[in-house]
């Protein structure tokens, strides 16, 4: 049992160290005429060693861990984001208004043999205050027509 308790403590501290970052905090994009679709990962045990692609309209995103946020400027219309596992694909559509931000956090839910994405399309005031918690993921989509 004390084997166990141990083997589990270094697993958790291994997982912690392999995911910390010095990468940028979020900042708030000014995207003028355009619209705002944040993507993000909050910090989650299950699912912790998956990285998800996040896609709009088929273009990648980013791919995000744990604690991460990427970001699309696009013009105003109706939009597919999507993610997608070996074992699962997960799609959400986001219609987009001029001038305004988004917010989709995307989760790894636990499957049968390896994790499952699940988009959900979060209110402003929540979404802001979860991506504010995360690190930029570096990479970021220039602004794309609508569907």
């Amino acid at each position: 049992m004390r084997i166990a308790r141990t083997m589990l403590l270094l697993l958790v501290a291994c997982i912690a160290v392999g995911c910390s970052t010095n990468r940028p905090a979020y900042t708030p994009v000014q995207a003028g005429d355009d619209a705002v679709i944040y993507l993000y990962r909050t910090g989650n045990l299950a699912g912790a060693v998956t990285s998800l692609p996040l896609r709009v309209d088929g273009q990648l995103a980013g791919t995000l861990k744990n604690d991460m946020y990427t970001y699309a400027i696009v013009p105003p219309g109706e939009y597919l984001v999507s993610s997608e596992t070996s074992s699962d694909i997960s799609e959400l559509r986001v219609t987009t208004e001029r001038g305004t931000a988004y917010y989709v956090r995307a989760d790894v839910i636990r499957g049968l043999l390896s994790g499952r994405p699940r988009l959900t399309l979060v209110v402003p005031s929540a979404g802001r205050i979860e991506v504010a918690g995360t690190s930029f993921a570096g990479t970021a989509l220039a602004p794309t027509s609508p569907e």
